[in-house]
């Protein structure tokens, strides 16, 4: 199974997309499904927006990204959550991180660091289809 761990806030917006606390741009939902749809990876949440119920309704409901897991709460830097979660996922072949932030530890090689002033652009989205492919 090939997973993309997904990151919100500086991923799927940037500083430029209106809205306060549920935001999101359409274009970069769209860079996104080009990932899934090329590499056939699945989703899981990373993002702090998976402890808030309502977050998680709006990434279901409205920005229509389906995700098989979240990544559990630990209160520990992201790449020790993205670890737990993959410890208790053995099938996973191959995984990226899409992140803004770098608390990826051990997990750093993984991660594909997005400029929230941007958001992901196609550069990274080619880079995640390249590993997830390869």
């Amino acid at each position: 199974m090939k997973i993309i761990f997904l990151d919100i806030d500086g991923v799927l917006n940037n500083d430029d997309t209106p809205g306060e606390f549920i935001c999101w741009d359409p274009n970069l939902i769209k860079i996104l499904n080009r990932i899934i749809e090329e590499t056939g990876a699945k989703i899981v949440l990373s993002s702090t927006w998976r402890k808030i119920e309502y977050r998680c309704d709006a990434i279901k409901n409205d920005m229509k990204i389906n995700y098989i897991g979240k990544t559990p709460i630990l209160w520990k830097k992201r790449g020790i959550e993205i670890q737990e979660w993959l410890d208790e996922n053995p099938d996973v072949e191959k995984f990226v991180i899409l992140d803004d932030d770098s608390d990826m530890v051990h997990l750093m090689p993984h991660l594909l660091q997005t400029d929230g002033e941007f958001g992901l652009t196609n550069e990274i989205a080619d880079e995640a289809i390249k590993r997830l492919n390869n």
